[in-house]
């Protein structure tokens, strides 16, 4: 029994010295998801590591959703380190298996300090761009701001400049005062502070065009890797259809931008690349997006509703090449969608 107490970590609400509920938990109708009959049962698994099957369907299909309320925690005397933060009695820990908690080198001081980053957020791109940068906005003036910009993500360090953010560089400080976060959910706050960051990235990176070509984001090899087995089959019939072919791949965040801020519907891969169209479609768009079905998260769905853009779906199955898409179901799936 007293392994066990030592053990278990104190919550961040048993730890914290003060607790602000900066939005409460909200409800609304979920918006339509866009896909063919008989899609959702060829569906095989959630995303392995994360989530069930049962939890991403619940995602997808739950009427009202849910969303969670948004809350700042703050803690006393913590200890943040390059793969997460020590606190009394608990821990976050950026590496997903708990490892590398002594921290070496100098340590620092600071009086107030808000830390946006999760292990999610520091493994995959498109948490980091949609999740730990709008909880940046929740820090307060007088906060330094502890926001990873992994280098080896090519287009990290240009979306930090572009939201006017200004992370902290020491690799260990001692914080007085520790802001963290409950801030995964798509409520009222959460799309607000997405309405500021698209505002600035309009700023940073010029105007958006007016309505241009639909276009079809090219994966390629970046990210966790997802190959289209038959992408040239899939690329020559959208462009057959005027889509323009963007890839990823070498493309500067504001090229993509400008690519993007007039599209009036967007085909592509799962993934983390598709947290680019919710900061760069215009209002009122439509998504295609091809999800795995050994990897099938609503998480997209999600993101999309909150920027207010129309989501369908195609699950493509996997082959020793890559995933396969079903070329005709993809042309009658974008039939559904509003154009």
């Amino acid at each position: 029994m007293g392994l066990q107490l030592l053990r278990k970590q104190r919550t961040w609400a048993q730890a914290a010295t003060d607790v602000e509920v900066i939005q409460p938990q909200e409800q609304e109708p979920l918006a339509p998801a866009f896909y063919l009959p008989g899609q959702l049962e060829r569906v095989t698994a959630g995303v392995p590591g994360l989530s069930t099957l049962e939890q991403e369907m619940g995602w997808l299909t739950t009427d009202p959703v849910a969303h969670a309320a948004v809350i700042r925690y703050t803690l006393r005397d913590c200890l943040v380190h390059p793969h997460g933060v020590e606190y009394l009695g608990g821990s976050i820990c950026k590496d997903q298996g708990g490892r590398y908690r002594i921290p070496s080198g100098s340590i620092e001081t600071v009086g107030h300090a808000a830390y946006c980053m999760s292990a999610t957020a520091h493994q995959y791109f498109g948490h980091w761009l949609q999740d730990a940068c709008t909880t940046a906005l929740l820090a307060q003036p007088h906060d330094t701001l502890l926001l990873d910009v992994r280098a080896d993500w090519p287009h990290a360090a240009a979306y930090a400049k572009a939201f006017d953010l200004s992370p902290a560089l020491p690799p260990n400080l001692y914080v007085r005062e520790l802001s963290v976060f409950q801030d995964f959910s798509q409520g009222s706050s959460k799309r607000q502070r997405y309405a500021r960051l698209r505002e600035r990235l309009a700023r940073a990176f010029g105007p958006a065009p007016a309505r241009s070509q639909p276009v079809y984001l090219r994966r390629g090899a970046t990210g966790i890797a997802r190959i289209i087995a038959n992408e040239d089959a899939v690329t020559e019939r959208l462009e057959q259809a005027g889509f323009l072919v963007l890839d990823i791949a070498g493309l500067s965040a504001a090229a993509m931008f400008r690519h993007l801020a007039g599209a009036p519907m967007v085909v592509c891969m799962d993934g983390s690349h598709m947290n680019h169209l919710y900061f760069s479609m215009p209002y009122g768009g439509s998504i295609l997006s091809f999800v795995p079905a050994d990897r099938f998260t609503a998480n997209n769905f999600g993101y999309a509703s909150a920027a207010g853009l129309h989501f369908g779906l195609l699950v493509v199955d996997r082959s020793d090449q890559g995933y396969v898409v079903d070329v005709d179901a993809m042309v009658r799936t974008l039939d559904l969608l509003p154009h």
